[in-house]
């Protein structure tokens, strides 16, 4: 399969890393962010890739790191990736969105693309993960807010002592609270449900959460059918 991953923050980069190293071949990156000296603390770049962008650099990472991968990284939104007339989104088996952006999701879901779109989320710090999968023409981000709706609220219950939107420390600085092993666990988790339901060609929204002494738990699971 051909994938398209949009976005190479923390979270992308594992995400990509992991499935390369695992054996796709062709997987396309897609980040107009440079990487900051913060981004070290969860991010799978080094201390030589800051002041370049994110996209390539992840993109020679893996060059080096698996020697049948053959992907390409673009220094661009996904939103310009997507308006790009000559980029044909439809080359592509599956799209993995990492942003966590619902703009980025509107759009991925208004173009009805012929093919796998992932969205991966995480919650306020990398408590839980949010996995939506769904074919290209089925997305419907309204059903998927809703179903998610209930757990950002726990989200907001349980850190209620912080305000937000926060000021000051960024998730890029070493003293945010979602630390490296945190996003690991759950990242390493939704690469075996992304690849278990891809194989066995089911839609689905997998709510997972990380508990003690580094378990990681499904709290909602829910296989989609054309009904529903």
């Amino acid at each position: 399969m051909k994938v398209l991953c949009g976005g190479a923050g923390a979270l992308g980069s594992m995400l990509t890393e992991t499935f390369v190293r695992s054996g796709v071949k062709q997987l396309d990156i897609v980040d107009s962010d440079i990487l900051e000296m913060g981004n070290l603390t969860r991010h799978s770049l080094t201390a030589t890739d800051i002041g370049k962008y994110k996209a390539t650099r992840m993109e020679k990472k893996l060059t080096e790191s698996f020697i049948h991968y053959r992907g390409k990284g673009f220094n661009m939104t996904v939103e310009e990736v997507i308006k790009k007339q000559d980029f044909n989104m439809n080359e592509y088996d599956v799209i993995i969105e990492t942003t966590g952006n619902d703009k980025v999701l509107d759009l991925i879901a208004s173009k009805k693309l012929n093919l796998i779109v992932i969205s991966t989320s995480l919650g306020l710090y990398a408590k839980r993960m949010y996995i939506n999968i769904q074919h290209g023409s089925n997305v419907a981000l309204t059903k998927f807010k809703e179903s998610i709706s209930e757990w950002i609220e726990k989200d907001r219950e349980e850190f209620s002592h912080i305000e937000y939107p926060r000021d000051g420390l960024g998730c890029w600085h070493p003293l945010f609270p979602a630390r490296i092993d945190h996003l690991s666990l759950l990242a390493s988790s939704s690469v075996s449900i992304i690849e278990s339901d891809i194989l066995q060609s089911k839609e689905s929204l997998t709510i997972i959460e990380r508990g003690e002494l580094g378990t990681v738990s499904i709290l909602k699971r829910k296989e989609f059918t054309n009904e529903n």
